[in-house]
C-alpha cells in the first residue's frame, strides 16, 4: 500500500506509553542533542522554514 512508503520503520516505535512518559518529563528532561557548528549552521534554514509553516 501506498501510505506504508509514507512511514519510517522508526516512526512505529513510538507509542502512547513513550509519548506519555516524554511529556511528563519534558521539563525535567536532560535530553540534549549536540552537533557540530558547521552542521547546525547548515541547518537552521530548513529548520526555520519548517517552523514558519506551523
Amino acid at each position: 500500500m501506498a501510505i506504508d512508503r509514507l512511514i519510517y520503520k522508526d516512526m512505529k516505535k513510538i507509542n502512547l506509553e513513550h509519548l506519555i512518559e516524554l511529556f511528563d518529563n519534558l521539563e525535567t528532561s536532560k535530553s540534549e542533542v549536540k552537533v557540530p557548528k558547521a552542521i547546525a549552521e547548515k541547518a537552521t534554514i530548513p529548520l526555520n522554514r519548517m517552523l514558519n509553516l506551523s
